[in-house]
């Protein structure tokens, strides 16, 4: 599928985002945005959503945030 431009209702306002999963928000790889949605499939394209980040050192930053340290 591709993207029929639905994500753009459901991306949050305020520019960058610091750490957007710490902040519970997902992220598209074909639409290219952070979504703050239940779903575990983009409503927009289908797309499986990102609930970690890809790199190394995010990902353990998230770890250490979601334990409490």
């Amino acid at each position: 599928m591709t993207c029929k431009n639905i994500c753009i209702r459901l991306v949050p306002g305020g520019g960058r985002i610091q750490n957007p999963y710490q902040q519970g928000l997902r992220y598209c790889r074909r639409c290219e945005v952070y979504l703050r949605c239940s779903n575990t499939h983009c409503p927009c394209c289908g797309l499986h959503l990102r609930f970690t980040p890809v790199d190394p050192l995010a990902k353990e930053k998230l770890r250490l945030f979601l334990k409490g340290e």
